[in-house]
């Protein structure tokens, strides 16, 4: 049985003097690595999920307004088509902004097959299972190289399958568009030849609108790599583009921009700002790496957003290599490519890896490895700050985070995070996991 274990706020590394943080809850498993967190917002009722990893069958539910220190759900998930128990893996999102009862979205990702749950956020009860065979995505499932992805409306699920008629050259990537009201797939889009979620996002506009995904040939050779973006709504190709390389991509909030990495041993990594000009994206801005004197940095997610101003941004995650030191996030405005926000981690002493970036309005959400030298692992920051709003340093690596932010409210903005992720820093063996929700308000 799960044990719940409810935290103090005393280990919190960094709290700024204008805000009010509460930890709702705290969760513990002596036996599994909590690989995902979720957090959606309805009627301003936070409801949280988080799912382990390492196929154990559990997946929990709650809402925090009626279960602070328990989940008030508890989901056990114990399907298993095609995947051996060291293998599954699961994966929860959820629509942040749902325009129906259906909010919560599980992924089971198994050997060969990958079965998607709906589950009604208010009462835990299951609304749909869509099981899509032979899509072999375990390979790129993860907080930050994501192979599916729930839009913020609910409206839309978006899957990369990974060479899912194998072979070394003959491999086929195939993008799956699922209706999130009932798990139904409406429009499947196949790149013959080309491999996909082994190293490639995908990624949604808030609508569901625009999907954009990145791929390379399975015989992989300089500028190989290729851009894709859909029109779900008309089930046709928006535009395909050309790019030398790449690991991490994201779509702008309009789909107007595209933000990828470039990397080059001679230039290291580089953000490349795409914009769309009614035919395609054209380059528009090239951002260079954060300065380092050690290696290089290369990026290891991206995440978009719009703030309250109208302005398009892009949150950037580094990570040095090979030392894995030092990580620093940075955030550019999409239009002009100016630097609005950096965060520079404590420099570490043994190990740093693997920043997952989640991001709602003017808020960005970090989860971190951090280290053995207590380097914070749950981070919020607010765009067009250098300061730290609030980080929190767990026992362990945190593997994932969510936010959604309540601004309903005239004189502060209410954000909810949750982070999830294992017991013990990521870099020494042991297991268990550890999640936490918090409510931090921040007056406007």
């Amino acid at each position: 049985m799960k044990q719940s274990l409810l935290l103090s706020l005393s280990s919190l590394a960094v709290v700024s003097a204008s805000i009010s943080p509460q930890l709702l809850w705290s969760y513990y498993d002596p036996i599994d690595i909590f690989g995902s967190a979720s957090v959606s917002l309805t009627k301003n009722t936070p409801n949280f999920a988080i799912a382990s990893d390492f196929g154990s069958g559990f997946t929990g539910l709650a809402n925090a307004k009626t279960a602070k220190n328990s989940f008030a759900n508890e989901i056990y998930s114990t399907i298993t088509n095609g995947c051996s128990t060291s293998e599954c893996m699961m994966y929860v999102d959820q629509a942040r902004t749902p325009q129906s009862a259906i909010d919560t979205f599980i992924l089971v990702v198994g050997d060969n097959n990958c079965n998607i749950y709906g589950y009604e956020s208010s009462t835990g009860k299951q609304a749909y299972n869509t099981v899509i065979n032979n899509c072999t995505a375990s390979e790129g499932i993860g907080a930050s190289y994501r192979c599916w992805e729930a839009s913020d409306d609910g409206s839309t699920i978006a899957l990369m399958g990974y060479g899912y008629d194998a072979g070394l050259v003959n491999e086929t990537a195939r993008a799956y568009v699922i209706d999130g009201s009932n798990g139904k797939v409406t429009l499947t889009y196949d790149l013959k030849n080309k491999e996909a979620a082994g190293q490639g996002d995908i990624t949604l506009t808030p609508d569901g609108k625009f999907i954009a995904f990145v791929n390379e040939d399975s015989v992989p050779t300089p500028n190989s790599a290729q851009l894709h973006v859909l029109d779900s709504t008309t089930g046709t190709l928006r535009a395909e583009v050309q790019i030398p390389f790449f690991i991490a991509a994201t779509v702008s909030d309009s789909g107007n921009y595209v933000a990828i990495q470039n990397f080059t041993h001679l230039v290291g990594s580089e953000v490349w700002l795409l914009k769309w000009n009614g035919n395609t994206y054209n380059l528009a801005t090239r951002i260079p790496a954060p300065s380092n004197f050690v290696d290089e940095f290369v990026i290891w997610d991206m995440q978009s957003t719009t703030l309250s101003t109208g302005e398009e941004v892009v949150a950037v995650g580094w990570i040095s290599a090979p030392s894995v030191l030092e990580l620093r996030v940075t955030i550019y405005n999409y239009a002009t490519g100016a630097l609005l926000t950096e965060y520079a981690a404590p420099i570490s002493k043994q190990y740093q890896n693997n920043p997952t970036i989640r991001c709602f309005g003017d808020y960005v959400a970090l989860a971190l490895w951090g280290d053995n030298d207590d380097t914070p692992t749950t981070v919020l920051l607010t765009v067009g700050s250098n300061s730290t709003l609030f980080a929190y340093t767990s026992p362990g690596s945190m593997f994932s985070t969510d936010i959604v932010v309540d601004s309903s409210s005239s004189s502060n903005d209410v954000v909810y995070v949750v982070s999830a992720g294992k017991h013990v820093p990521a870099n020494v063996m042991g297991s268990g996991g550890d999640a936490y929700a918090w409510q931090i308000t921040v007056p406007k």
